[in-house]
């Protein structure tokens, strides 16, 4: 099984999606990630902010980040190899890598489970309302 780690910068939640001025990038990515799991692609991701000795615990992510002084992050390591750094790569680039079909990824969501539109949603359906991250 195929295998794709990404090391995230400092974000408040998976997608970075928090705030008025969301870099689309990462929600795309993490869009694209979706898209490749359900290829059978294993997804890990591990977030400076959230478990930084898990990043630590890579080594050739804390030789990366020893030598960048963190500015690497993002960081995607495909089967336990480096395959983009400083950025998110597109979604053609890692499915070609990865051996693995570029179909179009699922739409992302609008938000990352923050905010009065999440939990007027659920109150609308009767839903739990999601975790907040910001």
């Amino acid at each position: 099984m195929t295998t794709i780690t990404v090391c995230d910068p400092p974000m408040c939640c998976a997608t970075g999606v928090c705030g008025a001025e969301a870099d689309q990038r990462p929600v795309r990515f993490a869009a694209d990630l979706d898209g490749f799991k359900t290829q059978g692609v294993a997804v890990r991701r591990i977030s400076l902010s959230q478990a930084p000795m898990a990043l630590i615990e890579e080594p050739q992510i804390a030789a990366l980040m020893a030598r960048s002084d963190g500015d690497a992050l993002p960081v995607v390591m495909l089967d336990g190899r480096i395959v983009a750094e400083a950025r998110y790569p597109r979604r053609d680039k890692l499915a070609r890598l990865a051996g693995i079909d570029a179909a179009p990824a699922p739409q992302a969501k609008s938000g990352c489970g923050c905010g009065p539109s999440s939990a007027q949603t659920a109150a609308a359906t009767g839903a739990p309302t999601a975790k907040t991250c910001c």
